[in-house]
């Protein structure tokens, strides 16, 4: 076969390059230099895909015939005495070796373990010629080839055509009830990752004895036990119970007895941890921490790596509170660290991507990580592998300079072509990290994909960090998209839509390229799988039709209508079935928060089923749904559950902590809830203020101050304090130092400044914001006013109406204290309109003038289920009562109301607004009394 291609004329002309460059990697780069030119991966000139993938079985045809042999410098997991002693054994050396032992009579089972650890290393020592192959860690390169399906021609046939296996095998066979039992755990790993299949005869036996000793093994054994059980499926429950029950036990002294390494716990509690108890998941959490503790402040680079990973693993199996010191530990190792020459790509893969996902990637560490990543990737000495590049990528962030990003992209053109499915996959996350958008190596992608996409189709998690970069750059080629949903089509039909996830993930991709209807076969699989949905599944068919591009037919309509209504009907179970708040809260933040097209029938049937959940709640619980009620859109009033956070938070503090209550206020605040119990409510939450004063979280501080002020809480010693000169001098510190936070520091500071003044006046604190206000006042863009432009200019047009002229009429000002008034009208004493003109040269207090602020009532200001208006918009009410102003408000809704359906009426009701006929009187609702407050009055001095 290699002979017919080296005659087809362009693969002539790569033979020359082959020859020339003398490598495997340069042969990549000339051949596409010499058929494609700069744009043809766009389609502009150059070969065809067909050209391009002929000429890649021309190169892998002469690879095959004679692979680059070179042995590897990595780092291995396990190595043998001989290993260390001399240059690396091959797979023949160690069969030899072994043969004459037994052909002497020496080969005795106490060396069996010997033989097994020898032989595998020789053949991933012998396999290091793989570009792709992570031979620095056994369990992923094993990984790495099952995943590309070459167990067959890379193991299984070398291992089971040796000319002495079968002697071996036979003798370990017949021998194996004298192996030591402990030693039966690692024997077997070292068999199966050398291609011993899982099905054969000799593993059922090993793995029999290894039920035996699973109650004798130390750590170390336990954990190769552990990949034993990973290897064999992770589905033997039998051995999964042996494992947890022998980890119970060694956990179980005190803990100066623990006499393990940090990198076998590391190792194998991830992978068991789902058959743990809660009880042994806390256990493991305290050994690891108090291994750590041991150790620390001089951690090794493997271990802050080793941190870094199990706190990422273990997150979602015990509450992460308890994984903070571990972690802490591992940053504080790693911030003073200094001797980084010692990371090599493996190293820097483990720490950068575990570090980014726990939000632990910051400071200086960042730069240290990323100028030994270029050293690496620039050293001419030592050759790069694709491994390699996709490791140290890791260590960078989408921040990256223009230029360096360009070199990054050369240098995965350069290697993309020895990609494997774990590394296409590492490279989609790193070009979504980094946002890597050059169109040839987005081509270069995707045809590597279409190479691999029955591998890649078999493993969920690679499939899915593939489609997720291909959905992002779905403009760069139609035609690709098309194939690549063909493909996609067809493989579900193959599997024929059992797994939801994978149906899912295809209609991820597929939908968004739908322009005129469903295919039949994703439409029936998707109505079949979505009853059995997770929520995270179910929102990840939203997004693919939320991505859909119209006009859409009715055909295509209806398809869509029905999926849909069955995700409403999956969506109500899932409601119904949650059985505690936080499970509530997730369905809030997927079903809604998250969602583009917001059903707000669905956020009331949730919000329904929370009482049923809030009267007994974990600390959990209470955070999850604080956090939700926090981030909707619109505050949603619900006094029930506002009731039950209230009384959850008074009886747990401080354990919910200070931003535990704060997150509390907030909601309270926005959605203007008065509590029932509101002295008891004010002197706690006044407390809690108290207690956060005594540190120098001074940004929690002021947000929780002025939330309280929204609710008419006025805690003088706190007001006063943060007030005072050195206190303002730490926040103009924040200012300056952290560019970020300047307009939310800036803004918050303004208006705890005006209420102070306003409902203080007592405390004597100056207006110190005017030029503030007045720079921010000139911006164009002022996003105070309504911005509902139909709804304002009609009621600006009944304003001029009722005045008889716009020269009565002031649009889009401010109060004395920067207030935003929708539209302002001064009355006369005889309660006649005054022209703007007049109002610039009088007083309007001297004459017994009234200011009226016409206030516009859109979405903006109301709550989401009701029309009660939000907090801070309440409180401005208030403040513009108290500096003059009669506020008359025009809701929206009223003015869109069937009793408004016509212009007069609508005149008509602006008009009583401006000139009532009658006084009113009575509190305005919602309107609360102040509780520590002091003196007030209708006039405030600034009118004086």
């Amino acid at each position: 076969m290699y002979r017919y291609l080296m005659r087809q004329p362009f693969a002539q002309a790569v033979t020359v390059s082959v020859v020339r460059s003398g490598g495997r990697n340069r042969t990549a780069v000339d051949a596409r230099h010499y058929f494609m030119g700069r744009n043809s991966a766009r389609g502009k000139s150059g070969i065809s895909y067909s050209q391009w993938h002929f000429w890649r079985k021309a190169v892998s045809a002469r690879d095959h015939l004679h692979p680059p042999f070179q042995v590897s410098t990595a780092l291995l997991t396990t190595r043998s005495a001989a290993e260390t002693s001399q240059a690396p054994e091959s797979v023949n050396d160690v069969f030899e070796r072994y043969s004459a032992l037994l052909g002497a009579g020496n080969f005795r089972p106490e060396s069996f373990i010997d033989f097994a650890t020898s032989l595998c290393s020789a053949v991933y020592t012998g396999l290091s010629w793989l570009p792709w192959l992570h031979s620095d860690n056994r369990i992923i390169a094993f990984m790495q080839i099952l995943m590309n399906d070459r167990n067959k021609d890379l193991l299984r046939e070398p291992l089971y055509g040796h000319k002495h296996f079968q002697n071996i095998y036979d003798h370990i066979d017949r021998n194996v009830d004298h192996i030591p039992k402990q030693d039966c755990p690692s024997i077997l790993l070292a068999l199966l990752y050398s291609g011993l299949e899982k099905e054969d005869h000799l593993v059922i036996k090993l793995l029999g004895e290894c039920y035996d000793a699973a109650s004798m093994l130390n750590m170390h054994q336990l954990r190769d036990l552990t990949h034993v059980f990973q290897c064999l499926g992770g589905r033997d429950f039998a051995l999964a119970e042996k494992i947890v029950c022998r980890m119970e036990e060694m956990l179980h002294p005190p803990t100066c007895e623990f006499q393990f390494e940090i990198t076998d716990l590391c190792a194998s509690n991830p992978v068991i941890a789902v058959y743990m108890s809660k009880g042994l998941l806390e256990k493991c959490v305290s050994a690891m921490l108090y291994k750590v503790q041991e150790k620390s402040p001089d951690l090794d680079v493997v271990t802050i790596g080793c941190c870094f990973r199990y706190a990422r693993k273990m997150a979602f199996r015990v509450e992460r509170e308890n994984l903070t010191e571990i972690k802490v530990l591992g940053k504080a190792a790693l911030d003073t660290f200094t001797n980084f020459e010692q990371f090599e790509s493996y190293n820097i893969a483990e720490i950068c991507h575990n570090a980014k996902r726990l939000g632990y990637y910051s400071g200086d560490v960042v730069e240290k990580m990323q100028k030994r990543s270029w050293e690496l990737l620039r050293d001419e000495k030592s050759k790069v592998e694709i491994g390699d590049v996709t490791n140290l990528l890791f260590a960078f962030s989408r921040d990256l300079p223009s230029q360096e990003k360009k070199e990054i992209g050369q240098l995965l053109m350069k290697h993309l072509d020895d990609a494997d499915v774990l590394t296409l996959s590492n490279i989609a996350d790193n070009m979504l990290e980094l946002g890597l958008n050059d169109p040839d190596l987005v081509a270069l992608f995707q045809w590597k994909v279409m190479q691999n996409i029955d591998n890649i189709s078999q493993y969920i998690t690679r499939l899915v960090k593939v489609l997720r970069l291909l959905r992002e750059r779905l403009e760069y080629d139609t035609v690709f998209n098309q194939q690549m949903c063909e493909i996609l089509l067809k493989l579900l039909d193959r599997r024929q839509g059992y797994d939801p996830t994978f149906v899912v993930v295809v209609s991820q991709f597929v939908l968004p390229n739908v322009r005129t209807i469903v295919p039949a076969v994703l439409l029936e699989c998707l109505l079949n799988v979505i009853p059995r949905c997770s929520l995270s599944l179910m929102l990840l068919v939203l997004n693919g039709m939320q991505k859909m591009k119209g006009p859409w037919s009715r055909s295509l309509h209806n398809q869509i209508l029905e999926i849909r209504t069955r995700i409403q009907q999956n969506a109500g179970e899932l409601i119904e079935n949650a059985v505690h708040a936080n499970q509530l809260a997730q369905l809030v933040k997927g079903l809604h928060i998250k969602s583009q097209n917001r059903d707000f029938l669905l956020l009331d049937r949730m919000m329904d089923h929370y009482p049923k959940l809030t009267k007994t709640m974990s600390r959990q619980d209470y955070l999850k749904t604080v956090h939700i009620f926090k981030r909707l859109s619109h505050p949603y009033y619900h006094p029930e559950v506002f009731e039950d956070l209230i009384t959850f938070a008074k009886e747990n503090y401080p354990r919910i902590n200070f931003f535990g209550v704060l997150d509390l206020v907030d909601v309270l605040a926005n959605a203007a809830y008065r509590p029932e119990n509101f002295a008891d409510f004010s002197a706690f939450a006044v407390q809690v203020l108290k207690d956060a004063m005594e540190e120098e979280n001074y940004i929690g501080q002021i947000t929780m101050a002025n939330h309280l002020t929204v609710m008419q809480i006025f805690p003088d010693n706190a007001l006063g304090h943060i007030f005072t000169f050195d206190y303002l001098e730490e926040v103009d510190g924040i200012i300056e130092d952290e560019p970020d936070r300047r307009t939310f520091l800036k803004n918050l500071m303004m208006q705890l400044n005006r209420s102070v003044i306003l409902e203080c006046p007592h405390l004597d604190v100056p207006w110190f914001h005017e030029q503030y206000c007045r720079e921010k006042a000139h911006v164009s863009n002022r996003k105070e006013f309504q911005r509902n432009v139909l709804f304002v200019d009609d009621v600006q047009s009944a304003l001029q109406e009722v005045l008889r002229g716009l020269k009565f009429l002031g649009h889009n000002v401010y109060s004395p204290y920067f207030h935003p008034i929708d539209f302002e009208i001064v009355l006369d004493a005889e309660g006649q309109p005054v022209p703007n003109s007049a109002m610039r040269l009088l007083n309007p207090e001297e004459f017994g003038y009234q200011r009226v602020a016409v206030m516009l009532i859109a979405n903006q200001q109301l709550c989401a289920n009701s029309h009660r208006r939000r907090g801070q918009y309440l409180r401005d009410r208030r403040h513009l009562e108290m500096l003059g102003y009669r506020v008359e408000e025009i809701c929206r809704y009223d003015w869109n109301s069937m009793a408004l359906s016509d212009w007069g009426a609508k005149v008509n009701f602006v008009r009583n607004k401006i000139f009532p006929r009658s006084k009113k009187s009575g509190a305005k609702e919602q309107e609360a009394p102040t509780i520590f407050t002091s003196e007030s009055s209708a006039m405030h001095p600034y009118w004086r």
